[in-house]
């Protein structure tokens, strides 16, 4: 706590030697005029009988100590591609693969162009923040045929994409997918005629949309 003494003759403000009792706190408690005592809001004071010294002890509020807090943003795994080319006889072939992250730039190509992918080869696989879709194309006859599937659990498992736009069947799995440039390509989906086909992940998918 802190302390002070006011003798009025002098004019003199002095710190006192102790919070813990009036007579120890006073120089001359005889000629000490008031004594103040002030606890958190309360303030409570006694008359000494003397005339010379205005007493004021503080007991400083006790408050807890605030920790700053940090808001950590909520951890969101991003979306990771395994696009990989099948093994069966005429699966190896041609394809190129766009991604749209939602940043604003729309579909932009992550393959590149005029690569024939080999039987059981890795055609492309990464992780995305914000994976809004994927596109797949292939211009050449050579078509490409094989499975594309996401994780949004980074990687732990894999779940195949759905066809939306330029593919069919709408909505079917792409577990196993051809994408051609004629028209002669044969798998569950299929992307044909050198179009430009849209997957999306399979929990965004709204049939009714």
């Amino acid at each position: 706590c802190v302390s002070f003494e006011y003798k009025r003759e002098a004019t003199n403000c002095h710190l006192s030697s102790t919070c813990n009792d009036l007579s120890l706190t006073v120089n001359e408690v005889g000629n000490s005029y008031m004594w103040y005592e002030r606890a958190n809001s309360y303030t409570g004071h006694a008359t000494t009988g003397g005339n010379a010294y205005l007493w004021l002890m503080e007991t400083p509020t006790s408050s807890p100590t605030m920790s700053p807090v940090t808001l950590e943003p909520t951890s969101i795994e991003p979306t990771c591609l395994h696009i990989t080319t099948g093994g069966v006889r005429y699966d190896d072939g041609y394809l190129d693969v766009f991604v749209n992250t939602g940043d604003g730039n729309g579909y932009v190509g992550v393959t590149q162009s005029g690569v024939k992918y080999a039987l059981n080869s890795v055609v492309l696989e990464k992780c995305y923040s914000g994976l809004v879709g994927l596109q797949v194309k292939n211009s050449n006859s050579n078509a490409w045929a094989g499975s594309i599937e996401t994780s949004v659990d980074g990687g732990l498992s894999y779940t195949p994409m759905v066809c939306k736009d330029n593919c069919t069947p709408v909505g079917d799995s792409t577990a196993s997918i051809v994408v051609d440039g004629d028209a002669n390509g044969d798998r569950a989906v299929k992307c044909l005629n050198g179009d430009t086909c849209t997957l999306v992940n399979s929990g965004s998918w709204d049939s009714t949309a």
